[in-house]
């Protein structure tokens, strides 16, 4: 009886496997139009970047924020070392070139931000890491969360702030 009860298990969990193997990606692949010149930029220009894990006891989360004056702040903030006390918080300030703002920005309009859902979220996946991006230019202002869901013009926005941060 044992026996019958093992196979009956395996069985039930090869099915799920199988149909957890079958579920689709989540993903809106929509690209970026091309990247005008770069254009002026508006003086309310910020754009908030933060990562991290969904729990915000686990691991660290990064917040950076980039005006338009080119200044970046990069902020991390690590758990507790130990269960109770307080995070850890490191703050880097960076300057960043007028040309990688412009750049930044102008990726931001062909991405066309403004027009992302709010929200993109996996929810069969409920732990894990998350990231989203805040923007405000030319008096509007607009967040998109994402939760193990890809989503290309958000990814092309955030490869454009790593690369404008390593210059």
């Amino acid at each position: 009886m044992i026996g019958h009860a093992r196979a009956f298990l395996s069985a039930i969990l090869l099915c799920g496997a199988a149909g957890a193997a079958a579920q689709p990606v989540l993903s809106d692949m929509t690209p970026c139009r091309e990247i005008a010149k770069p254009t002026a930029v508006p003086d309310d220009f910020s754009l908030t970047y933060r990562s991290g894990p969904t729990h915000t006891d686990w691991g660290t989360t990064t917040i950076t924020i980039v005006r338009a004056s080119g200044l970046a702040t990069i902020t991390e903030q690590r758990r507790a070392k130990k269960p109770g006390g307080p995070r850890e918080q490191i703050v880097h300030d960076r300057k960043i070139a007028k040309t990688a703002v412009q750049h930044l920005y102008a990726t931001v309009q062909a991405c066309d931000f403004f027009a992302l859902e709010a929200s993109y979220w996996n929810r069969r996946v409920m732990d894990g890491s998350s990231s989203s991006l805040q923007v405000t230019a030319g008096g509007k202002s607009h967040m998109v969360a994402v939760h193990h869901y890809g989503v290309k013009r958000f990814s092309t926005i955030v490869s454009e702030l790593n690369a404008a941060l390593k210059n």
